[in-house]
C-alpha cells in the first residue's frame, strides 16, 4: 500500500510512487510476481493538479495521448460534464465515467474476445466544489510509469479547463483512489534508460531488477518481430529499448502542451 496525504502536486506524487516502487519496494509492494510488482489499496493526495512530465520519457507520443482519449473519453459527454459544474450545488460530487472502449485482445489464445478481461482500468473522475475544489481519480488498476501517466495527464488538463471556465483562482486539489498499482519489467526499461539509471538498477538486488534484467537481455539479442516476441505491447517496448540504446529518442511531448480535445470521438 502507498499512502501520500501531502503531495505538492501530481508531479510530486508520480515521482514518489515510482521512486518507492522501484527503489524502496519493501515500503509498498504487496505482491511480487514475474515480471511485475504490485501495490494494493493506494490512496494518494496532492495540493494541486499540476503535472510536469515529458511523456517521451515513459515511451509515449502525442498520438498515444489521442488514442487514450479515443478509448476512454467521449467528447460530448465530457462537454456535458464540464457544463454541469456550473450548476453544481454544495456537497455534490460530480462523476465523469470513462467509456473503456479499448478494443484490445487480452490473450493470444482467445483472439475472439475483445476488451479488458477483468474490467476497465480507469473507472472515472469526479469533481467537487466544496469544501475545496478537488478532482478525484478512480482506478481499478494502473501501470506505473506508463499508462497511469495518461490518466494523470487527463486530470491535470481537466483542472486547467475547469479553472479557466469558472475563474477558479486557487489550486484544485487532487485525490487518487487506486485499487492496484503495478510496475512491469517491460514498462520500467524505457523509464530507466531515459534517466540513465538502467545499469545502477540492474546492479541492485531488488526483485524487479531481476525481472528487468531478463527482459533487457532479451532486448539485446532478439529482433523485435512477431516470431521472436509474440505479444504486441512487449514487442513495441523491446523495439523502443533498442532504439533508445542506439540514441534514437522520441520527440518531446510535454503534458502542459497537450489538448484535452484530442482523439476521434
Amino acid at each position: 500500500m502507498i499512502y501520500i496525504d501531502k503531495g505538492v502536486n501530481i508531479t510530486d506524487v508520480f515521482g514518489r510512487v515510482i521512486g518507492t516502487l522501484l527503489w524502496d519496494p519493501k515500503a509498498a509492494v504487496d505482491l511480487t510476481k514475474s515480471p511485475s510488482i504490485y501495490s494494493y489499496n493506494n490512496l494518494l493526495m496532492a495540493d494541486s493538479c499540476e503535472f510536469e512530465l515529458n511523456l517521451a520519457s515513459v515511451g509515449f507520443t502525442k498520438n498515444r495521448w489521442a488514442r487514450f482519449l479515443t478509448q476512454y473519453i467521449d467528447k460530448e459527454e465530457l462537454e456535458t460534464w464540464l457544463q454541469s459544474i456550473n450548476n453544481q450545488r454544495r456537497g455534490v460530487i460530480n462523476l465523469l465515467r470513462s467509456t473503456g472502449d479499448t478494443k484490445i485482445t487480452p490473450s493470444l489464445f482467445h483472439p475472439d474476445k475483445m476488451g479488458h478481461r477483468w474490467g476497465v482500468c480507469f473507472l472515472g473522475t469526479s469533481f467537487q466544489i466544496t469544501p475545496e475544489p478537488r478532482l478525484t481519480l478512480y482506478s481499478r488498476t494502473a501501470r506505473i510509469p506508463t499508462t497511469a501517466s495518461m490518466e494523470l495527464t487527463l486530470i491535470s488538463l481537466l483542472a486547467k479547463e475547469i479553472k479557466k471556465r469558472y475563474h477558479i483562482n486557487k489550486h484544485i486539489r487532487f485525490t487518487w483512489f487506486c485499487a492496484g498499482i503495478h510496475v512491469t519489467a517491460y514498462d520500467a526499461m524505457p523509464y530507466l534508460i531515459y534517466r540513465k539509471q538502467m545499469q545502477q538498477f540492474l546492479r541492485s538486488e531488488l526483485p524487479l531488477a531481476r525481472f528487468v534484467n531478463r527482459q533487457y537481455e532479451k532486448a539485446q539479442r532478439l529482433p523485435a518481430t512477431p516470431e521472436a516476441i509474440p505479444y504486441g505491447r512487449q514487442r513495441r517496448i523491446i523495439r523502443r529499448v533498442q532504439e533508445m540504446e542506439a540514441g534514437e529518442f522520441l520527440p518531446e511531448c510535454q503534458v502542459s502542451k497537450l489538448s484535452l480535445w484530442s482523439g476521434r470521438k
